[in-house]
């Protein structure tokens, strides 16, 4: 059904009468249709008073217009051709049922003066009756006229009879024309029962399902353009990676499986831990980090120096890999180690520079406020390149000079200077500055130093540390 549109309405502010120019509200509109106002809202039509008359819920709410324009929109909870039909019809028994009642009216009213006219006749046959006894004369004649009153008396009453029995039949085609009005609203009633819930055009919010669809919606329609997941994925252009399943974790090797983001230490922002701490064992193409322990770490045991990234590369299914280490910071090295048919080779340190230099503070002491060191003494510093050998030169900071202190001994009385060695091997990896009994430091034709003057017992000192390749 189209909408309706013909003629204009006027409408006022908060009242719900629509008064019409030019329409035909009665033939083109029911109750339930959605009535557009020249507002450009939606009101529900709650009564067809005439073709120029409707009423809406809720009040109209816009401004007030004297001829504008509308439109009625049929609703599709029913069929609404079917219901105006037997608006039509009812319309049409309920005109049958007036002119009925107009009969009925009539039929009464002559079978009344049918009545009147029986008892004027009985009278007459009375008053004859009464004058043939008074008169033997006029006896015949008054018979006859009290024959012919009471023939009429007869006839009349035939008539009101039939009276009543036209009225009976009035009252019969009453009572089939309500049942026909019950049974056409019976039908409606089923009509909409069944149309009831049944999806609009137009947008819908409602469905749950469609189960009884045969034909696949296509892909512009916003479905997938056909009935079986394979030609589904098809129609959508999707791959073979939108059937394959995703890793189970960041270290998962699992052949067929769809790489997540952070996969084996790639492109997230958190590393991924060395699968088992097992360097040894076969490990993923990928990057890790490792812990303090870890099987096949540089650094012997559980060394914090053992904290860094891993790199493994492996070349062939063979067993031939490479592994790159680093350590967490730059003082802990790179080492490198190959893996030949299925063996693993030794690390090699492979940091970039062959030589580099530093200094260090024995005694818990700073290049701001280096620490004292005193006669009879030792004091371990960690090396400040792991893994590396390394060549070790002690100061004394004496008068604002640093004075190599030098070495002497003094046989079983002690001896007296400063020395700074490196101490390595295994887990070990340090240097140790001991000093003499006697003195940290004395003149340099007993120590051969630098520092030419009295005994010391005590001196800020400083370490000078070069790095070498071993």
């Amino acid at each position: 059904m189209t909408w309706y549109k013909t003629g204009t309405v006027a409408v006022t502010p908060g009242s719900n009468a629509v008064l019409g120019t030019g329409t035909s509200f009665i033939a083109n509109a029911r109750v339930g249709d959605a009535f557009r106002g020249p507002d450009g809202e939606w009101y529900e039509v709650t009564n067809i008073a005439s073709d120029t008359a409707i009423s809406i819920a809720p009040n109209y709410q816009g401004v007030a217009e004297a001829a504008g324009g509308y439109s009625l929109a049929p609703m599709q909870g029913y069929v609404k051709d079917s219901a105006d039909a037997l608006r039509a019809a009812t319309q049409v028994i309920a005109s049958g049922v007036a002119d009925m009642q107009e009969q009925v009216a009539a039929a009464t009213e002559a079978a009344q003066s049918a009545g009147q006219s029986k008892v004027v006749a009985t009278e007459q046959a009375g008053i004859a009756t009464a004058a043939a006894e008074a008169s033997s004369d006029n006896k015949n004649a008054a018979q006859l006229a009290a024959q012919q009153s009471q023939n009429s008396a007869q006839a009349s009453g035939a008539a009101a009879d039939r009276s009543e029995t036209a009225r009976d039949s009035i009252v019969q085609s009453e009572q089939a024309a309500a049942a026909s009005a019950a049974a056409a609203k019976d039908s409606a009633d089923r009509a909409e029962e069944v149309t009831e819930g049944k999806a609009a055009s137009g947008a819908n919010s409602d469905i749950t399902s469609l189960s009884a669809l045969t034909t696949a919606l296509s892909v512009a329609q916003g479905g997938t353009g056909s009935k079986n997941p394979s030609d589904a994925r098809s129609a959508l252009g999707l791959k073979s990676a939108a059937t394959a399943e995703l890793m189970t974790s960041l270290s998962d090797p699992t052949a067929g499986r769809v790489m997540v983001v952070g996969a084996f230490g790639t492109g997230g922002t958190a590393g991924v831990r060395l699968p088992g701490d097992d360097a040894n064992a076969v490990v993923p193409n990928g990057n890790y980090w490792t812990p303090a322990v870890w099987t096949g770490a540089p650094y012997v045991g559980a060394d914090s120096k053992n904290q860094g990234f891993l790199e493994t590369r492996t070349w062939s299914t063979s067993g031939d890999a490479i592994q790159v280490w680093r350590g967490i910071i730059p003082a802990y090295g790179s080492f490198t180690r190959f893996k030949t048919e299925g063996v693993w080779g030794s690390w090699t340190n492979s940091s970039a520079a062959d030589i580099a230099f530093t200094y260090v503070y024995p005694n818990g002491g700073s290049a701001a406020s280096p620490a004292s060191v005193s006669i009879g003494s030792r004091y371990a510093s960690p090396n400040p390149f792991p893994g590396f050998p390394i060549i070790c030169h002690v100061e004394l900071l004496i008068s604002g000079v640093w004075e190599t202190p030098g070495w002497f001994s003094n046989g079983q009385s002690g001896g007296s200077g400063t020395l700074s060695t490196p101490r390595r091997g295994g887990a070990v990896d340090e240097i140790i500055t001991a000093t003499g009994g006697i003195g940290v430091a004395s003149g340099s034709a007993f120590g051969g130093g630098s520092y030419n003057s009295s005994t010391l017992t005590s001196a800020p000192a400083r370490i000078k540390v070069w790095r070498v390749k071993g």
